[in-house]
């Protein structure tokens, strides 16, 4: 009897501890069939938002790629903006200013040729054998024979008298005083045209070196050489334009003020004595002795090499077409 009850309680210990590892057995399995759930939702949900942030990065440079279209945009029409301030410049000011310079150097030479001629004349007065020489000077149907027809000649409205010489070298020399004034002040104002025009350019560069780093920076983030239209490449190239213009213009202002200075210089009591007589083919030649001519020799071979069009300028006129020709087409494409 003992040993029955016995094997009864081991044997319902035993269901019991089975009955235990069943269900700890099916709670284990729950537990890990719930982890696999959780992880496979854990996966999918990583994966949604890898597909969201590449969007969003997608969407980003797409926003960045137009935003560099619209600055490049920006930028060519700054590039023009200032070319034409630069054109606008020379050929409002700069060219007017010169053309003004050429006429007063003229003006000048002309005076300069005149003033020999007047105070030889004024000379003549003074000496009885000329005076009686040039009396009838004006009339040449009436020949001094004797001091009536002197008297007569004096009456004649066609004489010209010491007076009239007088009057007509006092004003050359007053013009010539004006036009030394004008030629100052004009060429003070070339040299401060000039010196905007160099201030263009200096901004232009900057902006032109900005656009360049710019263009480079995107380039090296992107690995593409293609972000540039070919209008902004054709503004671009207006750059190596206007600096060889620049230059041109650079070189024919220092000539010029050379020029200038020895205008000034040959201001002397020369001015009433006529120069020596020299060979044409010497006054067409390059001479760096003009400073030992005379001011009327001086006036004559500068008012030669003033003009921008002659062989001694600087300017590269078919260079300045080509200028002229871009302003003309860009603004027509406006």
């Amino acid at each position: 009897m003992f040993y029955f009850i016995s094997f009864w309680f081991s044997d319902s210990m035993c269901s019991e501890e089975n009955t235990e590892c069943d269900s700890m057995r099916l709670a284990f399995e729950q537990f890990m069939m719930s982890k696999g759930g959780s992880g496979s939702t854990g996966c999918i949900d990583k994966k949604s938002m890898e597909e969201k942030a590449a969007a969003l990065k997608a969407k980003d440079e797409l926003a960045r790629r137009n935003k560099m279209k619209m600055d490049m945009k920006r930028s060519e029409k700054k590039y023009w903006q200032m070319f034409r301030c630069f054109y606008d410049t020379i050929r409002n000011e700069w060219m007017d200013l010169d053309d003004q310079l050429e006429q007063v150097v003229s003006s000048m030479a002309g005076i300069r040729s005149r003033l020999p001629m007047e105070s030889c004349l004024l000379d003549r007065f003074t000496d009885k054998a000329k005076k009686n020489e040039w009396a009838c000077a004006g009339n040449n149907q009436v020949l001094l024979t004797n001091e009536l027809d002197q008297v007569k000649i004096n009456n004649n409205q066609l004489f010209m008298k010491e007076e009239d010489v007088l009057l007509a070298i006092s004003h050359d020399l007053l013009q010539h005083e004006k036009m030394m004034e004008c030629l100052r002040s004009l060429f003070a104002n070339l040299s401060d045209c000039h010196e905007a025009l160099s201030r263009t350019l200096d901004g232009l560069m900057k902006h032109h070196l900005q656009v360049c780093e710019e263009l480079l920076l995107y380039e090296e983030s992107e690995h593409e050489s293609h972000i540039t239209s070919s209008s902004l490449r054709r503004a671009m190239d207006l750059v190596n334009l206007l600096n060889e213009t620049f230059g041109d213009l650079s070189l024919e202002l220092h000539r010029k003020q050379i020029l200038v200075s020895l205008i000034f210089e040959s201001v002397k009591d020369d001015l009433f004595r006529e120069d020596v007589s020299m060979d044409q083919n010497n006054l067409n030649e390059v001479e760096f002795g003009l400073e030992n001519l005379g001011p009327s020799k001086v006036m004559f071979k500068i008012s030669r090499q003033w003009p921008r069009t002659s062989k001694w300028s600087q300017m590269n006129m078919p260079q300045l077409e080509t200028l002229f020709k871009v302003s003309s087409s860009n603004r027509s494409n406006d």
